[in-house]
């Protein structure tokens, strides 16, 4: 087994494993017989992942998706490593060099739940483990225990990097019943603990409230107080599990999770919303999502972060991100294997890519910058396989990963003069899916297309930060509701004479104009002045994602030497940058002093 570690180069994160550093790039599939390891291999891509189950349950209980042929656990006392042995060794047949961080996806096998059915809840898939079950966090650990251990045995050991802990719906550690938070009799004793142990003066249950949301809203003492167990008993069971994970590997191995959906998960019982909890654990290294599915991913609009991305970074961790960025040749699971898509689910347009191979390359140039100029590692994500076959596709693949490898050689940042502040706690004050409670999923979109550059952070994060940061100028508080943290920060801005906006009942929408007015008036540098194109500025990059075809001007905060990448263009030293680009198209220009 070999050591591994996150380090910085110019803030950019890189992985080191034994001697080697590299920039943290990687690929994965979930239908290994429509990968693309060797073409990647080709590419330069060194670090691969692969997912493997404890079972064979399906990731969601929606859908009925499972990719996974087999689990390891399927049958009781008979432990089968095969599937994890042949999905890593395939890689390593075709990427010799390559390193690999398995995905592991924890949940029980049929038997367990059968066995436990007090620590389960019924699905369209029969008996599911509940995240908060102490049984399951148990039993589970031991399964896990046997995996790690079984790897650590195993002439492909030292090709391991690190593990990425699953779990939950979705793999993403939200409730298996995402709506009610896993509301059954099965977390009543796990509940009443919760009640005592965290000093709410509230008397045990002897049994479950008949009803959790009224006119959905969660109403009274017990059900605010149930959705924060639904969030800390989950923070609680990933730290559980990473902490396994830590120790199976004697602490010489990077582990992460997804975890802390703030920005785009609004329902307060799915049990992302208590990231706060493991921003200082020493169990978890990195934290990961995907993109934003905001308006089914279309181009022409920002897909911003789901996590508070820069409160990660604050707490020391890395941001990795999940790129299952759609192309044209994207096909839904059913199309990709038969009988993966058993309730025809997935149909919708989030599953479909751009309609040409061009689109399809500025599609995932404008992933690739938004993550390069925010310092974030990413993963290619060809979800059902072949989604990034073609010369076009291949090419930006490759420039992805050579623009992050040499973003650690550039130096130059201009200061970000806008903070938003989110309060994941505050979610539950407000009507589950109301278009209040989606403030923040919204924001995102208007002030990615108003030219500002912006940072974003839990509100439990701001003391540190303005101790830490003396750039902004203006703050954003994303939310309609007046928690104690948030008054708190208000009136330090107050006293300290800072602008700032906060979320109200009546104004809790924003166009970008309105967001360029804002900006303007606290002193902000505005890249653009109209239109509703994309900006992302960091890393020594500038990069724009076009709304609409035409001439562009951009204004930086000083004269630096500007070139445009992929291009002829020789550095000219300005402040302005003017170009021709045409609809979604993305132009990303290098910066230096």
């Amino acid at each position: 087994m070999k050591s591994s570690c996150f380090i910085e180069k110019n803030g950019v994160p890189y992985i080191r494993i034994g001697d080697e550093e590299l920039p943290l790039a990687a690929y994965i599939t979930y239908f290994e017989e429509r990968n693309d390891y060797e073409r990647f291999a080709e590419l330069g891509f060194k670090i691969y992942s692969v997912t493997v189950s404890t079972s064979a349950r399906p990731i969601n209980t929606s859908s009925g998706f499972m990719p996974y042929i087999s689990g390891i656990f399927d049958k009781r006392n008979e432990p089968d490593f095969s599937a994890v042995d042949s999905s890593v060794r395939k890689i390593l047949e075709l990427c010799p060099d390559g390193y690999i961080f398995p995905r592991l996806y924890l949940t029980m096998p049929v038997w367990w739940c059968e066995e436990h059915p007090g620590e389960c809840e019924n699905t369209n898939d029969g008996l599911r483990e509940c995240l908060y079950s102490e049984a399951f966090r148990h039993d589970c650990g031991e399964m896990l225990k046997k995996i790690i251990a079984h790897i650590n045995r195993q002439d492909y050991a030292d090709r391991i990097l690190g593990y990425q802990i699953s779990g939950g719906n979705t793999q993403e550690w939200f409730h298996i019943n995402r709506t009610t938070g896993s509301f059954t009799d099965a977390a009543l004793p796990y509940f009443n603990k919760y009640l005592t142990e965290n000093g709410y003066n509230l008397k045990p249950l002897s049994k479950m409230p008949s009803e959790l949301i009224v006119d959905g809203e969660l109403r009274g003492e017990y059900s605010l107080a149930y959705a924060d167990f639904a969030n800390d008993s989950v923070a609680e069971t990933v730290n559980y599990f990473c902490r396994i994970a830590k120790e199976m590997t004697e602490y010489h191995q990077v582990v992460g999770a997804f975890y802390g959906y703030a920005l785009e998960v609004v329902n307060p019982l799915e049990g992302t919303h208590a990231l706060s909890k493991l921003l200082d654990s020493p169990y978890i290294d990195f934290f990961s999502s995907p993109n934003s599915y905001v308006n089914s991913r279309a181009l022409g609009i920002d897909w911003g972060d789901m996590m508070p991305v820069d409160s990660i970074k604050l707490h020391g961790k890395v941001c990795f991100l999940e790129c299952d960025i759609r192309t044209c040749n994207s096909l839904s699971p059913g199309e990709s294997r038969v009988g993966a898509d058993p309730r025809n689910y997935y149909t919708n347009a989030v599953w479909r890519g751009p309609s040409t191979k061009e689109l399809s390359a500025m599609a995932m140039r404008k992933c690739y910058a938004r993550q390069i100029t925010h310092r974030h590692g990413f993963w290619w994500f060809d979800m059902f396989g072949k989604w990034y076959e073609g010369a076009e596709l291949y090419q930006e693949a490759k420039k992805s990963l050579a623009l992050l490898e040499n973003s650690a050689e550039r130096a130059l940042d201009f200061p970000t003069e806008l903070a938003v502040f989110v309060d994941e706690r505050a979610y539950k004050y407000q009507k589950i899916n109301s278009a209040e409670s989606k403030a923040v999923y919204n924001i995102r979109t208007s002030l990615g297309a108003s030219g500002v550059s912006y940072h974003i952070y839990l509100i439990e994060d701001f003391d540190r930060v303005i101790r830490l940061e003396n750039s902004y100028k203006a703050f954003i508080f994303a939310t309609t509701e007046s928690t104690n943290n948030i008054n708190s920060a208000i009136n330090y801005c107050r006293k300290n004479d800072i602008s700032y906006i906060k979320l109200t009942d009546e104004k809790y929408s924003f166009t970008a104009d309105e967001w360029r007015s804002f900006a303007r008036e606290s002193g902000v540098h505005l890249y653009t002045m109209s239109g509703e194109d994309v900006i992302y500025v960091g890393a020594g990059l500038f990069a724009l994602h076009a709304k609409e075809g035409g001439k562009k001007s951009v204004k930086l905060p000083r004269a630096v030497k500007v070139k445009e990448l992929f291009s002829s263009t020789d550095f000219e030293l300005t402040d302005q940058i003017s170009f021709e680009a045409s609809e979604f198209e993305t132009k990303i220009f290098e910066l230096i002093e």
